[in-house]
């Protein structure tokens, strides 16, 4: 896992996600890091604005793929961020 980050789930395909905690929304990073023969695919998300951090090895499918994911997951990982991690909540 990634320093500063806690965990929040993995998908069926070995992606790990993880968020950073902090009380502002403004933030929060979401980190998708998913293992391939090149190496680790990256993607680096501020959540408040879906802008993107850092990219390594992805597609587009991917990354859109994963912005939805936020999209989709937003107020989990906004409730979640401000408790300190799942499994705090």
């Amino acid at each position: 896992m990634t320093k500063g980050f806690v965990p929040y789930m993995t998908l069926w395909d070995d992606t790990e996600v993880v968020h950073t905690c902090s009380k502002n929304i403004e933030d929060v990073i979401v980190y998708f890091e998913k293992p391939s023969e090149e190496g680790f695919k990256v993607l680096k998300i501020l959540l408040h604005n879906l802008e993107i951090k850092e990219s390594k090895r992805i597609n587009e499918y991917e990354e859109r793929e994963w912005i939805t994911f936020c999209l989709n997951n937003y107020d989990l990982i906004e409730e979640y961020s401000k408790v300190g991690g799942v499994h705090f909540a």
